[in-house]
């Protein structure tokens, strides 16, 4: 059994533009990834405003007692992950916040040093391990809607 499937001549031509197109977008996704670093900037300002439970993902783990006693009293209202607002506004398009788009990779993240602590967990001074709070994580919520962007922007007419 055999299928044929032929394309007439004035739509063969416009289908070949199109996949030429479409290549050439493939080739270079910068401007996609401009489209997706607001989608995190969005999405981080909900997983820091749910404490980390967003979209399937777990809830951070809680603060020690001691520490949350310490910080009510110096930073009162301040969520987990939250002293200063640093962090957050790195994450949400401030000034410490790394967005670089490539042709075919985006690279996004903070320039705040003690991030990656709260992203892997450590020891604290006194010995006691202080667990991973992850800020950067990617749900299926939100991979979805970048896979959703990524068809949108590929066969978008130019």
């Amino acid at each position: 059994m055999q299928l044929r499937i032929e394309i007439p001549g004035a739509e063969e031509s416009r289908l070949i533009m199109r996949l030429d197109g479409l290549s050439r977008k493939v080739e270079d996704l910068r401007p996609f990834w401009r489209q997706v670093v607001s989608m995190l900037w969005a999405y981080e300002r909900e997983v820091f405003s749910r404490r980390g439970a967003y979209d399937g993902l777990t809830a951070w783990a809680q603060l020690r007692r001691s520490y949350w006693v310490r910080k009510a009293k110096t930073h009162p209202g301040a969520g987990i992950l939250v002293r200063s607002g640093r962090l957050l506004r790195s994450l949400t398009g401030g000034p410490e916040n790394i967005a670089i788009a490539e042709p075919q990779a985006l690279i996004f993240g903070t320039r705040v040093p003690y991030a990656i602590y709260h992203q892997f967990g450590y020891t604290a001074r006194d010995g006691s391990p202080v667990p991973s709070r992850p800020p950067l994580r990617i749900g299926q919520g939100l991979a979805q809607q970048i896979v959703n962007a990524l068809g949108q922007f590929l066969w978008r007419e130019p």
